[in-house]
């Protein structure tokens, strides 16, 4: 499985996640849990386009303008009453990962190493990017053996399992259905990733950064909210 079908596949999972904010009548166990799904194959393939760029200041350029430019749909789109919460949009927390990868590589397997990326996880926090702390250490994880798929399933169920694991004992949201369904569609993508071949397939360099912003805009735009309040 290459990278542009992993991206297709995450760019389906972040649809159906973000269609339920925009139309209330698709919020259903499908659309609530499995769009849990395309966080983690983003996460993935930002870690491959590290690994396999030519230029990483060119690619952090991109990131950073497609983050720029897809804030205000993504501001548009979290002002819906269905969410209602304000972060900065997950190209920043691609960024942010990126970042911990490079600092690691900077100071080594070492505790400096280690603190740094810890750091930019807490930076994650106080910047409220999407996925947070949470975020950033799950692209580490895919970095930090990225020579075994096999200690990359651990290292990545791991940080999974360590979000949930402190959402139910430390936030107290309960061990509930909830939170346990969500929990198994999170770790889903996990051993999907199993089946990359290493190859990046088809040309696909600005296809996130064109449909993310586009669609967010886009379900904003028709959302009944929206109609609602600009009395259309």
């Amino acid at each position: 499985m290459s990278i542009f079908v992993l991206k297709i596949i995450a760019l389906i999972f972040m649809v159906v996640d973000h269609i339920k904010y925009a139309f209330p009548a698709c919020y259903n166990e499908f659309t609530l849990y499995f769009g849990r799904i395309a966080f983690p194959i983003f996460a993935f393939c930002v870690v491959q386009g590290y690994l396999h760029t030519r230029d990483l200041g060119k690619y952090l350029k991109r990131l950073l303008i497609a983050g720029i430019i897809s804030e205000i749909p993504f501001l548009l789109f979290e002002s819906l009453p269905t969410i209602g919460e304000y972060h900065l949009n997950i190209e920043f927390t691609l960024i942010l990962g990126i970042i911990a990868i490079k600092l690691f590589e900077t100071y080594g397997n070492s505790i400096k190493g280690w603190l740094a990326v810890l750091i930019v996880g807490v930076l994650g926090n106080i910047c409220f990017v999407d996925y947070g702390m949470f975020g950033v250490l799950l692209i580490f994880s895919f970095y930090i053996f990225k020579d075994s798929k096999f200690k990359t399933l651990l290292a990545s169920m791991a940080v999974v399992s360590g979000k949930y694991l402190y959402r139910i004992f430390i936030l107290g949201v309960g061990f509930n259905e909830y939170t346990i369904k969500n929990w198994i569609c999170t770790l889903i993508p996990l051993f999907l990733l199993l089946l990359y071949n290493g190859k990046k397939g088809a040309k696909s360099k600005w296809l996130f950064y064109i449909f993310y912003p586009a669609h967010l805009l886009i379900l904003w735009l028709l959302s009944p909210y929206t109609f609602n309040l600009l009395n259309i």
